[in-house]
């Protein structure tokens, strides 16, 4: 699901902003980023 919906892709691209985040913040950005690719 990560690799289809573009997330790892945003994971390596995105680093040093997401690595900043703490775990809850990042958790709630992986649910909604999901979230909202599967509704497309």
């Amino acid at each position: 699901m990560f690799k289809d919906s573009g997330l790892l892709e945003m994971l390596k691209t995105d680093y040093e902003d997401l690595h900043g985040m703490g775990m809850e913040a990042l958790m709630q950005f992986f649910d909604e980023y999901l979230a909202g690719e599967l509704a497309r």
